[in-house]
């Protein structure tokens, strides 16, 4: 099956209210019943999301959005074992303090041979990047797919450093952005 978009709607305090799109079908093919709409319906988008760091990221991106009222945008990957998905993530201010949370499939590698399958362990010693799927190999991080170890049968989620300064960048441009009070939109042929 081909995937197009998913999304959801979240309230003031990142409650689901709503999922659509490829949503369900994506949950489905990939064996997570819990991740359904009607699975998380009303839970915390932070109660699905694994690990400090992602869950923390998040939460500066959803603050940045609101502040700004400017949409976050990151280009992630959401892996299974015998797949690289290549995705990007809108996050988008609504009226009344929701979010709007789009994610578009943007292309899919199937690379031949299949990763270990891993588990989220929260002490688990390997880590695993939550934006670029990356894992720490002593101390470089590389794409599992290219690595010549296995995929850690149990991984910690977190962020590797490229992703932790690339988020963070944007975070804080967007963050500095809404101090300043500025938009950067042109209007009748001057800056506001």
């Amino acid at each position: 099956m081909t995937f197009v978009q998913s999304f959801c709607v979240l309230d003031s305090e990142y409650r689901f209210l709503y999922v659509g799109g490829d949503w369900d079908a994506f949950a489905r093919a990939n064996k997570a019943p819990k991740a359904t709409g009607d699975a998380i319906a009303n839970t915390s988008i932070f109660d699905q999301i694994e690990g400090f760091e992602p869950r923390a990221f998040l939460n500066a991106a959803l603050f940045a959005v609101r502040d700004s009222g400017k949409p976050f945008v990151l280009d992630y990957r959401c892996d299974s074992p015998r797949v690289r998905r290549f995705m990007r993530m809108t996050v988008s201010a609504l009226r009344g303090d929701r979010f709007l949370m789009v994610h578009d499939f943007l292309h899919e590698e199937d690379v031949g041979r299949a990763l270990v399958s891993w588990a989220v362990v929260p002490n688990a010693v390997n880590q695993k990047c939550s934006v670029c799927c990356s894992v720490l190999y002593g101390e470089v991080w590389l794409d599992p797919f290219l690595a010549r170890n296995p995929h850690p049968n149990m991984v910690r989620p977190s962020l590797c450093p490229e992703c932790r300064t690339r988020t963070a960048s944007q975070i804080a441009a967007m963050e500095l952005q809404a101090a300043s009070g500025r938009d950067n939109v042109v209007r009748f042929g001057r800056r506001a």
